[in-house]
């Protein structure tokens, strides 16, 4: 399963997505929620071929995968 980390720079804001149950939908994780979602649905639930788009302010953000990184642990329980 593919985690990826966003980053928005017009908002400031990290964010996590994993792909959800449904094709070319994504669930997202506003990296400040991070304590709680493991427990919790994830606040965002977005659609496309990637989770690109800000659902704050609409803007595109940059990927950054951390599937195969080694210090991807903080992660691992979303995937």
């Amino acid at each position: 399963m593919k985690t990826t980390l966003w980053f928005c720079s017009n908002c400031v804001t990290w964010w996590l997505s994993r792909p959800a149950d449904q094709a070319e939908s994504w669930y997202l994780y506003r990296l400040a929620d991070m304590p709680s979602a493991t427990n919790q649905k994830p606040g965002w639930t977005v659609t496309g071929s990637d989770a690109i788009y800000c659902p704050h302010c609409g803007s595109q953000m940059v990927a950054y995968n951390v599937s195969n990184r080694q210090d991807s642990g903080t992660y691992e329980t979303l995937n």
